[in-house]
C-alpha cells in the first residue's frame, strides 16, 4: 500500500551578506537531535556562495550548558559572532553581516642598523604577515604602517640605546626603548633591535597577560611587562613571518608545540611547524579557526584591549589555549578547529573534536 512519506528535517542556512568572493564556514552551537547537543565545534564550509546550509538545529536546552550560537568566518572579513542565534524547530534563515577587516596600526622603530637594510627587512615581514592574514581569513589587515629609522649616530638617544640592542624584555629594556626610541599610543609597537635574547633572529611579545608572563623566563619582570600589550620586538636577522607569530602573541595566542589532544602529547596529532604559532620554525604559514576566533574574542588580545574594536560583552574572558577537557571551554572551538585544511593539517567539518 502506499504510504505517506515522513516529513524531512528542515534544512538550516547561514546567508553571508556584504562578504568578498572566497571561501566561507561556520562553527555551530545548538541541538541537532534529542541527546546530541554540540558546542561550538560542530563545521561546515563552502568555497563560494553566499548561502551556507548546516544541517536541521534547533535551541539546546540550557540545562545541558551549551549555547546556541554560530561562528561565521569569511575570507576578507572578521568572524561573526552571532549569539543567540535563534534556532527553532522549524527551517532557520541566519544572516549575518560580514564587515571589512579590522585594520592593526604599526609603528616600526629602527633601533639598530648597521647596514642600513632594516627598513626593508621590516617592510618584507609586513608584507608576510598581510600574506599569511589575508591567506587564512583572520578577518585582520595591516593599517597605517609609520617606520621610523634610528637615531643618528653620536646622539644621546642613539648612545642611551645601545643598552637596548640586546633587548631581553626586562622592565628596564622597556623603558629605555619607549624614552629613547619612542612609542605610539593606539597602535603597535615594533623595536628592530640587533639581537632578542642574545639570537639575531629571536623574537619576543610583551604581552598583556599577567599569568603568562610569570611563567615566561623571557618576561621575567612581571609588574612591569604585565600591562604593556601593545610592543613587540625583532631581532636584525628574523625571518618574515615571526612577525605574524609575535602578533599572534600580542593577539592572545600561545605556543602550540605539544597541544594536549586526548590522552596524547603528541603535537602531530593537531599541529605542525607550520603553524604561525610553532615556538620555532622554518617556515610558518597556517592559522585555525580555533586560533582566529581567540585573536577576535579573547579579553587579552590587544585588538580589545589596546584598539577596542568589539563591544565589551563579547570580549570579556579568556579563553583557555590547550584543550579539549575544560568546563569553561565549553563555549568556544577548541584551539586546533579547522574549517579548512592547514597543509598536512586535515579540515574537521562535520566534527565536533
Amino acid at each position: 500500500m502506499l504510504r505517506k512519506p515522513l516529513p524531512l528535517e528542515p534544512v538550516d542556512v547561514v546567508v553571508f551578506q556584504n562578504a568578498p568572493a572566497g571561501p566561507k564556514g561556520v562553527l555551530v552551537s545548538g541541538a541537532r537531535a534529542p541527546g546530541f547537543e554540540a558546542r561550538l565545534d560542530e563545521a561546515y564550509g563552502v568555497l563560494a556562495g553566499a548561502g551556507l546550509t548546516v544541517g536541521s538545529w534547533r535551541a539546546a536546552s540550557a540545562t545541558t550548558g551549551r549555547t546556541n550560537e554560530l561562528i561565521a568566518f569569511a575570507v576578507g572579513a572578521p568572524p561573526v559572532w552571532a549569539d543567540p542565534c535563534g534556532w527553532t524547530p522549524w527551517r532557520n534563515v541566519v544572516k549575518v553581516e560580514c564587515a571589512p577587516p579590522t585594520p592593526v596600526d604599526l609603528t616600526v622603530w629602527i633601533v639598530f642598523d648597521p647596514d642600513g637594510n632594516q627598513q626593508a627587512r621590516v617592510e618584507a615581514a609586513i608584507e608576510a604577515t598581510a600574506l599569511i592574514w589575508e591567506r587564512e581569513a583572520t578577518g585582520l589587515a595591516i593599517g597605517d604602517v609609520e617606520i621610523v629609522p634610528a637615531p643618528a649616530a653620536g646622539t644621546a638617544a642613539a648612545q642611551a640605546l645601545q643598552s637596548a640592542s640586546g633587548f631581553d624584555c626586562t622592565a628596564a629594556m622597556v623603558g629605555t626603548l619607549r624614552t629613547h626610541a619612542g612609542k605610539r599610543s593606539d597602535r603597535i609597537n615594533v623595536y628592530s633591535v640587533h639581537m632578542v635574547n642574545g639570537d639575531l633572529g629571536g623574537g619576543v611579545a610583551c604581552i598583556h597577560d599577567a599569568a603568562y608572563t610569570a611563567g615566561n623566563a623571557e618576561q621575567s619582570d612581571v609588574a612591569a611587562l604585565q600591562s604593556v600589550g601593545d610592543m613587540l620586538v625583532l631581532g636584525q636577522r628574523a625571518a618574515p613571518h615571526l612577525l605574524a607569530h609575535e602578533l599572534g602573541h600580542l593577539f592572545s595566542l600561545r605556543h602550540i608545540d605539544g597541544v594536549f589532544l586526548g590522552e596524547e602529547w603528541d603535537p602531530r596529532y593537531v599541529f605542525d611547524s607550520e603553524n604561525v604559532m610553532f615556538s620555532s620554525s622554518a617556515d610558518r604559514k597556517y592559522l585555525t579557526e580555533g586560533q582566529t576566533f581567540r585573536i577576535h574574542f579573547d579579553a587579552r588580545s590587544a585588538l580589545n584591549h589596546v584598539f577596542h574594536h568589539r563591544p565589551p560583552e563579547q570580549t570579556s574572558r579568556n579563553y583557555p589555549q590547550i584543550m579539549p577537557g575544560s568546563v569553561d571551554a565549553r563555549n568556544c572551538p577548541v584551539i586546533h578547529k579547522r574549517i579548512a585544511p592547514d597543509g598536512a593539517m586535515a579540515s574537521q567539518l562535520g566534527s565536533a573534536d
